[in-house]
């Protein structure tokens, strides 16, 4: 009877551990998405076409501040890569449609590095291509 017993509690501590170590990451997930923080997106971007579909810029306003872009288009989309001066970046996929020279469409964040890691967001978009001038409009959650 105390073998019994003994492998009773011995399975049952294995397999609070094996339960516990499934649920901890994603304890962990929880966490972390509790902590992200929602931001409304603000922003001017001015770019101008680098090689083929490629092109390069700058842009300002919140919460970002100011810093580089990069992007590539394939007409409807266009990736950009948001890049702060005070590091890290952010991804957004752009869909648009236009009507001369003017744009306008929805963007998603699709992915982040550094303290933008996990960031998730979406909202509006309008420019003029041939002035390379575009307003993102939105919210954040990093």
């Amino acid at each position: 009877m105390i073998i019994s017993t003994r492998r009773t509690v011995v399975s049952c501590i294995g397999t609070a551990l094996i339960g516990a170590t499934l649920l901890m990451p994603q304890v962990g997930a929880a966490q972390t998405a509790a902590a992200a923080k929602a931001y409304k997106l603000s922003i001017k971007v001015k770019s101008t076409r680098s090689a083929g579909a490629a092109t390069t810029g700058t842009f300002s306003g919140t919460p970002l501040g100011r810093g580089a872009t990069t992007s590539k288009v394939a007409i409807p989309t266009e990736t950009i890569v948001l890049r702060p001066k005070t590091g890290g970046s952010i991804t957004i996929r752009a869909i648009g449609k236009n009507s001369g020279t003017s744009v306008k469409g929805g963007w998603k964040a699709t992915k982040g590095t550094g303290k933008y890691k996990g960031v998730s967001g979406k909202g509006t978009f309008t420019g003029d291509v041939r002035l390379g001038e575009f307003r993102y409009t939105g919210s954040l959650r990093y």
